[in-house]
C-alpha cells in the first residue's frame, strides 16, 4: 500500500505516459482486492445529457453510451476512445454530478435543458465495486455478504482509493487519469481471475449519499430497457461556496411516445 502511493505520487500527471505507468503499477497489484456485487432486475438507472441550443433528443441511442470518435478526454472509468455507460441511483444524483460540466460559460440567470433518461435493468447483472465506507446507500451491496467482516481490514485502501473518485475533473485537473487507469486495471484483474463483471460501481463525488456506474457498451444493449425521458429546465444562479447552484426548475416536459420498434422519441 505504501509503495504504491509513493509511486502514484511521483507520476506526473502532465506526461503522455502518465496514464500507462499508472495502469500498469495498478495491474501489477495481483493481491488488489477485488469485490462484486450483483444489481437486481428492475432497478432504475438514470442517465442524463444537456440539450444543445435547445433541440430535443430523438432517438433512443441519443441518450446511451456516446460514439467513441466523441469520447475525447478521460473520464470516471474510461480513457479517450473508450465506451461506458455511466449512470446513477437517483436523478438528483446524476444531476449534481453533472451539473458543474454544464454550467461551463453558461452566465448567471440563463435557463439551460437537461434531458434525463430512465433505464431500467432488465437482468440481474455483476459489477466490480469500489467500497466507500461513508456512503451507506452503497455498501448496502455488501452488508451481509460474505466479505463484510473482513472489510474493515482494506479500510485504508479503499479509502485511498476513494480520494479519487471523490474528486472530479472539473476541479482537479488530471484525477480522472488515475481513476480510469485503477478502473481498468480492476477489469483486467477481475477477467485474470475469471470473474465475469459488467462494470463499475463507485460512489458519488457530488452526491456523497448516492452511487454511480459504469457500464460494459455490451451490457447496456442487452440489459437496460428505456422507460421513460422527461426533460428538464434549469437555471443557473449565483456561485455557492465556489461552485455553481441552480434554481428555477420547472415543470418537466415529459417525452410523448416512447416507439420501442424504431428506436425514437417522440414529444409530442
Amino acid at each position: 500500500m505504501t509503495e504504491l502511493r509513493e509511486f502514484v505520487n511521483q507520476v506526473d500527471l502532465d506526461a503522455d505516459d502518465a496514464y500507462d505507468r499508472l495502469f500498469r503499477a495498478f495491474s501489477r497489484q495481483f493481491t488488489m482486492p477485488v469485490l462484486t456485487a450483483p444489481i437486481k432486475a428492475g432497478n432504475v438507472l438514470f442517465r442524463s445529457r444537456q440539450n444543445a441550443d435547445d433541440s430535443d433528443f430523438a432517438f433512443f441511442c441519443d441518450l446511451s453510451y456516446p460514439p467513441s470518435e466523441s469520447v475525447t478526454n478521460y473520464s470516471r472509468a474510461n480513457v479517450p476512445g473508450q465506451q461506458l455507460f455511466y449512470a446513477s441511483d437517483r436523478f438528483e444524483t446524476n444531476l449534481a454530478e453533472l451539473l458543474p460540466y454544464w454550467v461551463q460559460g453558461i452566465s448567471i440567470g440563463t435557463t439551460f435543458a437537461v434531458t434525463t433518461a430512465a433505464w431500467e435493468l432488465t437482468n440481474e447483472i455483476v459489477v466490480a465495486m469500489v467500497p466507500d465506507f461513508n456512503n451507506d446507500r452503497l455498501m448496502e451491496f455488501l452488508r451481509g455478504s460474505s466479505v463484510w467482516e473482513s472489510l474493515s481490514r482494506e479500510k485504508h485502501y479503499w479509502d485511498y482509493i476513494n480520494s479519487f473518485f471523490h474528486d472530479q475533473g472539473v476541479y482537479k485537473r488530471h484525477v480522472y487519469k488515475v481513476s480510469s487507469a485503477f478502473s481498468n486495471a480492476l477489469l483486467q484483474n477481475c477477467a485474470a481471475v475469471g470473474w465475469k463483471v459488467q462494470g463499475i460501481l463507485f460512489t458519488s463525488a457530488q452526491d456523497t449519499s448516492g452511487w454511480n456506474l459504469a457500464l460494459l457498451p455490451q451490457t447496456a444493449d442487452t440489459h437496460l430497457k428505456l422507460v421513460s425521458v422527461v426533460k428538464h429546465l434549469i437555471r443557473r444562479n449565483a456561485d455557492v461556496n465556489g461552485k455553481p447552484s441552480y434554481d428555477n426548475f420547472q415543470t418537466p416536459i415529459i417525452a410523448f411516445v416512447l416507439d420501442y420498434d424504431k428506436r425514437t422519441i417522440i414529444w409530442a
